[in-house]
């Protein structure tokens, strides 16, 4: 009767960890694609999405007890770190106030992402459908771009609503969802499914630099080169065939102006007035939020408050740091930049030691196709954000998050390559082997 009764416990406790599971998938589709801001921008309804649906899978990880699993990796405790130090540093922040709404609003919608992710996926097949729904996203973004998007006076494609309506921002927000679809291409068997999505990669390339970031640019150069080292030969064939067809069809398409913008990395006859000016800006506030770290380097201004700082100096400039690593190393000073930077490094690591782990087994060519995407899916995000504010969104908490999960599906107990490995215990029963994925 107690070994019934406890496959009953295990059986509703399974059941409330996989619709936890589903209901994050939903909060990781409304995050990415933005359709909750669509529905706000078209017919001035707020749904409180991220709220009405992330509510109850955060119950759902804390009943199932989910959000202890995170913590098998060292990633985990240096994002719950930098969370906490958030917190820590509100009484000695500039301005309490301005940092008490960021905080607030970041533990309420963001911090725990990493938890969701990296708590509620527990096999493959899940980690899967999070790629697609990543994928989809994507699609729909794109969509959303074609349907709305609008051009400044500088030839900038921008949207009139929205957190990512800032050209630069959706840039970099497309270059993290667009890794997934180059994932659906490689793993795809089906020819139709390969055209179509290496259709979607290329006008998100043209999404991308229509934008006119020169900080995208560099990113997606950045992003090509890494995916072209790590690749197979015949897939860098490819890709790099592909890649300057794209190049070279969206350098003719897009207007004359953004073209100018993006090539403006100096000052010449043929250079973008406006980029030279926004670099000048960028450099002195970068200037400044280096100061600002060195000033104090232990609490920082308190999050949020970089720009309410500068703006009631002598040189009243509101503009913030435009790099999301000195934003958090003026803000929260120099023990949350190193919890910040380590929790992104350490999640990197993981994806590189899972890549290469399966990259010589082509039975698990998914796992091992996943694993670069990821990586490329960090590597250009990461490298975009230096440019941006991004370090208080979700982008973070959620890349953490995804390097746990892909950790633990791919290598953990319930993984495509240890599903099946059956032990005998001490006492003679049988069961699946608890290996020890940490050593990866």
């Amino acid at each position: 009767m107690v070994r019934v009764g406890r496959q009953r416990n295990a059986r509703r406790i399974e059941t409330i960890r996989k619709t936890a599971f589903y209901l994050t998938l939903l909060l990781v589709f409304i995050r990415c694609c933005q359709i909750h801001e669509l529905i706000y921008y078209r017919f001035h309804i707020n749904t409180y999405a991220v709220i009405v649906v992330g509510a109850p899978a955060t119950l759902g990880l804390i009943i199932s007890k989910s959000f202890i699993r995170p913590f098998r990796l060292p990633q985990a405790y240096c994002w719950l770190g930098f969370s906490l130090w958030m917190v820590i540093t509100v009484p000695f922040s500039f301005w309490k106030g301005g940092s008490i709404q960021v905080v607030g609003d970041y533990w309420r919608t963001d911090a725990v992402m990493f938890l969701l992710i990296g708590g509620l996926t527990t096999t493959w097949e899940e980690f899967e459908r999070l790629i697609e729904v990543l994928a989809i996203s994507c699609l729909l973004c794109l969509v959303m771009i074609k349907a709305y998007g609008e051009l400044d006076i500088n030839g900038r494609t921008t949207l009139p609503f929205g957190a990512l309506a800032n050209s630069n921002d959706y840039a970099a927000h497309l270059l993290m969802l667009l890794p997934s679809v180059l994932w659906v291409a490689l793993t795809s068997k089906s020819l139709l499914m390969r055209i179509i999505t290496i259709c979607v990669i290329g006008y998100g390339i043209f999404a991308v630099l229509s934008s006119g970031s020169r900080g995208a640019l560099i990113s997606v150069a950045i992003g090509t080169l890494y995916f072209l080292i790590m690749a197979s030969r015949r897939q860098r064939l490819v890709a790099a065939c592909l890649m300057a067809i794209m190049l070279f069809a969206t350098m003719t398409v897009l207007p004359k102006a953004a073209v100018q913008r993006l090539l403006s990395f100096s000052r010449t006859e043929d250079a973008s007035e406006e980029a030279m000016e926004s670099s000048d800006i960028r450099k002195r506030v970068l200037e400044e939020g280096i100061s600002r770290t060195l000033e104090n380097p232990i609490f920082g201004l308190g999050p949020g408050n970089f720009s309410n700082f500068e703006g009631v100096s002598e040189a009243a400039n509101w503009a913030p740091p435009h790099n999301s690593y000195i934003t958090v190393a003026s803000e929260c000073g120099i023990p949350g930049f190193l919890l910040f930077v380590s929790g992104v490094v350490l999640s990197f690591r993981t994806m590189m030691r899972i890549g290469f782990k399966f990259r010589r087994k082509p039975e698990q060519s998914k796992i091992a196709q996943a694993a670069i995407c990821m990586q490329l899916m960090m590597v250009m995000f990461c490298v975009a954000v230096a440019f941006l504010n991004f370090a208080y969104s979700f982008h973070f908490p959620f890349l953490v998050g995804t390097s746990i999960a892909m950790a633990y599906t791919s290598l953990g107990p319930r993984s495509p390559s240890r599903a099946h490995t059956r032990v005998r215990s001490l006492d003679g029963r049988e069961g699946n082997a608890e290996m020890g994925y940490l050593s990866v």
